[in-house]
């Protein structure tokens, strides 16, 4: 599958509801990893170390890296290191927040190589099931090929 279609089929999924927000983007990288890269991605966690030490939360966002080094999540394709960068400002910390300012850019990059680990690891979506959304976009999306 290439990139172009892995996109086409993100854009498709989206409208029938796939996404990455109010704490999905866990689920949606775990889907994508299932469905468009067959659980052969990584995933990837920005997360604010400061808050995960003292809190146990996690505060960031989770993306899939492909073979190539792109981190992909439900809306974006994070490319270079310039796309690193973007990625890791989703666990800079914003002022409603009661930290330092060394506290509030404490990110780090954890990676998460198994699917298992990351099914266990990361809270399912509580509002819908973004695997089953993304793999009837992609059967839809294959179908209209033939």
């Amino acid at each position: 599958m290439t990139n172009l279609e892995r996109l086409d089929i993100l854009a498709l999924a989206a409208e029938k509801g796939f996404h990455g927000t109010e704490g999905c983007c866990g689920s949606a990288a775990i889907a994508i990893n299932a469905v468009l890269f067959d659980g052969k991605g990584r995933i990837i966690m920005a997360i604010n170390n400061s808050i995960l030490q003292r809190d146990q939360d996690f505060v960031g966002h989770v993306g899939v890296v492909d073979e190539n080094g792109t981190i992909w999540d439900s809306k974006t394709v994070y490319v270079g290191r310039e796309g690193v960068e973007d990625f890791l400002e989703w666990g800079i910390l914003g002022e409603e927040y009661d930290v330092t300012a060394n506290e509030a850019f404490d990110v780090k990059l954890f990676f998460i190589d198994s699917m298992e680990e990351a099914r266990e690891i990361i809270d399912a979506c509580p509002h819908d099931d973004l695997e089953e959304i993304l793999r009837t976009a992609k059967k839809t999306y294959l179908e209209g090929l033939n």
